[in-house]
């Protein structure tokens, strides 16, 4: 015959707490990360989480915080989530009803490009330096070697997209912005990144014109993280010539760190 003893309730919470405060704590790496920007009240709200947990783990707390540097255009994440096994059990539920998540606001801050940094590592970059909206950073993104786009005096501005620009009229709009193109060539295991966008009004009435908006991040420059040009385009004929440009910075320090801007950048 076996016997059980009933244990009074305080007592075996006791134990259970006594077991649980042997057991080693597990830290849970920052998983996943969304922020969200709200430009009325210019603030971040920053959710993070473990992403899925079993139960077979006890959550104790974390000390997860947030830091919007300005200045740098920099968002960085710090801390951890601690757990504990909750038994001896080496067979771990297959759930995920441990999950934890925690919301930390930052008011007072511009939208802007920030590089998003946890726990000292890179892990992307969030922008809202033209759009509010919510941007969600996951523990499998992959993360590039450090890498730059290499322009040759990327402070320079104008003179030097003129330059490149030699040629002022061609069958394709392609043809004439190559230069400025391969002034731009992203180095291999770069995280940086180069996008064009070419949008052609054709009106046959009178003529067509277009505009194309080459934007360049990652620079190889202390002062300027980001550029973009935007180039005007009218046809004439069977050829296009290029009507006018227009340079942008995106400063990497300072007031409009993260920023769009026609200014230098300090």
């Amino acid at each position: 015959m076996t016997t059980y003893m009933r244990l009074p309730l305080s007592v075996a919470a006791g134990l259970a707490a006594a077991l649980l405060a042997a057991t080693p704590v597990m830290a849970k790496n920052l998983n996943h990360i969304c922020a969200t920007y709200l430009p009325l009240k210019k603030s971040i709200t920053f959710d993070v989480s473990t992403g899925c947990t079993s139960s077979s783990y006890a959550y104790i707390g974390n000390n997860v915080n947030v830091v919007v540097d300005e200045e740098r255009a920099v968002v960085r994440v710090t801390g951890r989530f601690d757990y504990q096994k909750r038994s001896s059990n080496n067979v771990a539920k297959a759930d995920c009803m441990a999950a934890k998540r925690v919301s930390i606001e930052v008011a007072g801050v511009e939208g802007r490009r920030y590089r998003l940094m946890e726990n000292g590592k890179f892990r992307g970059v969030v922008d809202f330096s033209e759009a509010a909206n919510r941007q969600c950073i996951g523990s499998k993104r992959s993360v590039s070697k450090v890498g730059s786009v290499s322009i040759a005096n990327a402070g320079s501005g104008m003179k030097l997209a003129r330059q490149l620009l030699k040629t002022q009229s061609a069958a394709t709009i392609q043809e004439i912005i190559a230069p400025l193109l391969a002034a731009h060539a992203i180095s291999a295991g770069s995280r940086a990144s180069l996008s064009l966008d070419i949008n052609v009004k054709d009106d046959k009435a009178v003529r067509a014109t277009a505009y194309a908006r080459l934007t360049a991040h990652g620079l190889a420059d202390d002062s300027v993280s980001g550029v973009r040009y935007t180039i005007g385009f009218a046809s004439q004929g069977e050829v296009w010539r290029v009507s006018g440009m227009r340079r942008e910075n995106m400063c990497a320090r300072g007031s409009q760190a993260g920023q769009w801007t026609s200014n230098p950048c300090p």
